[in-house]
């Protein structure tokens, strides 16, 4: 062999090295910086959809395998409520409690909404539709659903989604859904967010009672007598402090129930609160 085609051929087995090293190390790490519903699907292997309209418009779907939630697919912005919500990676039971609460919270689901579920497989389908309605009656509302089949291809169609038979067609929903988020995320830039330092303590009492009273709220119309602090049921950080959704309580807060009353600490920005069963607090941690 001479000197060049050795050149050439150690060329080529560095690019190989890179470009594993790429594939397999810097992939990966990037995905696991990113949040729950950035990561790309990467023809993960899957056994079903379930796809959600709620009033002609809040569209998105669940994919599932082995009875988990491994992925989601937001194909319109007013679905942005369930962006980065940690739902995937869940039991079915545990993720669609969840999604539900959410749904609930942020007003995307009401009495009487129009809600159409979508099979594409029947694996998991039936035990989403089922969670889906118990939790609904929980939370006593009453909807409208409709349910009906399609295609992967179809959904692809209906989307505009240019795909053949032959495409992965998985991955190209996947990327619809990443270009939903990314003009979702560019068009709601808060740039006039208050900043930490106009944050007085009198409204951050005000917020941390209204996330309370929200809790309170929730066990009572839920008959929860009993949950545990590490419950995924209604996570306490996405329940809005105030009317203008800027303030949520921080990722310190928790809660959790016993003989129906809420016992918590809710954070907002550097406030602490309290709670031990009623609306009554003291300052700082629990």
């Amino acid at each position: 062999m001479t000197e060049k085609n050795q050149n050439i051929l150690t060329l080529i087995i560095v690019m190989t090295l890179l470009i594993g090293g790429l594939i397999f190390k810097i992939i990966p790490e990037y995905q696991e910086s990113m949040g729950s519903s950035d990561n790309l699907f990467l023809n993960k292997k899957y056994d079903d959809m379930i796809e959600f309209k709620i009033n002609h418009k809040t569209n998105f779907a669940l994919i599932t395998n082995e009875n988990k939630v491994i992925h989601i697919l937001i194909f319109d912005e007013t679905a942005m409520c369930i962006y980065n919500q940690n739902l995937e990676n869940k039991p079915i039971t545990q993720a669609v409690e969840q999604l539900t609460n959410i749904l609930i919270e942020s007003n995307n689901i009401t009495n009487n909404s129009v809600v159409v579920l979508t099979k594409y497989d029947n694996s998991s389908y039936p035990k989403i539709k089922n969670n889906f309605i118990n939790q609904l009656q929980k939370n006593n509302i009453n909807i409208e659903l409709r349910e009906k089949e399609s295609t992967y291809l179809d959904k692809a169609k209906d989307l505009n989604i240019e795909v053949s038979q032959q495409d992965n067609i998985m991955t190209q929903l996947d990327l619809y859904s990443k270009e939903v988020i990314d003009r979702y995320k560019n068009q709601n830039k808060k740039p006039n967010k208050p900043t930490e330092s106009t944050l007085t303590e009198e409204k951050a009492v005000e917020y941390a009672n209204n996330v309370y009273q929200k809790l309170e709220n929730y066990v009572i119309t839920n008959n929860i007598g009993v949950q545990d602090r590490n419950s995924a049921a209604l996570p306490i950080n996405l329940i809005p402090a105030s009317s203008d959704g800027f303030y949520y309580p921080s990722t310190n807060s928790w809660y959790y129930v016993e003989n129906y009353k809420v016992y918590a600490y809710i954070e907002i920005e550097n406030y602490g609160y309290c709670y031990q069963g009623s609306i009554e607090y003291k300052k700082g941690e629990c």
